[in-house]
């Protein structure tokens, strides 16, 4: 039967990557031909944002067909599109917005995207799947509310973002009164405290499953507590709202830096 499940689970692995791939290879077509002049234009700094994106599709992979009854593989698969679908839906939007050289239409349908991928990525990637590492199971059952609230903040994020009119990444106008204000705060600071704190949360748990384990099980759980404290640092910056380039460079490394 896992057997039979495992071979199942292979197509829809690479399905589900390749989609990631195209996803991503989108996310850089539009991010690298908007036109230099206009705001929005990236440039070739672009590319190091699929560098993370790239690693996780390798990464995501090779666990889903290695190990498909383990839900790690899968929800770093499932951050990959994410992300391909935040960087995608922002990055149509503001070449729209900046040079009009694409279609209009799409544009209600890209900010949807845009905003799941800022709502689900950061929370599947360094809440959920730091919670069930490595055998995709929570440390003790009494952790299992920490899934669920990361699950719930993603919902909170998504529809109080869109509610509010709202950027992808959760921030909203200085302009806005009454509530649309209301859902602008909830997306953006008190979305991004209940997430930093879930993941402060994941990393606790973490630790007591460092304890508990044996040598070689905390040869692997040493590195990875690592990478998660790293990318929790490299994420704040973006909570915060910030858009100095050492808030992205933060971010790239600690999105890298997980998968691995």
């Amino acid at each position: 039967m896992r057997q039979r499940i495992g071979a199942l689970s292979r197509p829809g692995a690479v399905a589900i990557t390749v989609a990631g791939v195209v996803l991503a290879a989108a996310a850089g077509w539009v991010g690298l031909t908007t036109p230099a002049p206009c705001p929005g234009s990236k440039g070739r700094g672009f590319v190091l944002v699929l560098v993370p994106l790239l690693v996780m599709a390798a990464v995501g992979l090779v666990l889903s067909v290695r190990q498909p009854s383990n839900p790690v593989g899968w929800l770093v698969t499932a951050s990959l599109v994410a992300f391909d679908l935040l960087l995608l839906g922002a990055g149509y939007t503001d070449r729209f917005t900046a040079a009009h050289d694409l279609p209009g239409w799409p544009i209600v349908a890209m900010t949807v995207l845009a905003t799941l991928g800022w709502s689900a990525g950061f929370p599947l990637l360094l809440i959920v799947m730091p919670l069930v590492f490595p055998d995709g199971h929570v440390v003790s059952p009494r952790w299992r509310w920490a899934v669920r609230a990361a699950l719930a903040t993603i919902a909170l994020t998504v529809a109080s973002t869109l509610l509010a009119g709202g950027s992808s990444n959760g921030s909203s106008s200085p302009n806005q009164t009454g509530f649309p204000l209301v859902m602008g705060i909830l997306a953006g600071p008190v979305s991004g405290v209940i997430m930093l704190a879930l993941i402060g949360s994941a990393v606790v748990s973490l630790v007591l499953r460092y304890r508990r384990a044996g040598s070689e099980r905390r040869h692997q759980l040493k590195w990875f507590v690592a990478a998660i404290a790293l990318a929790a640092v490299g994420v704040i910056p973006q909570f915060a709202g910030s858009q100095e380039w050492y808030s992205g460079l933060g971010l790239e490394i600690g999105l890298t830096v997980v998968p691995l």
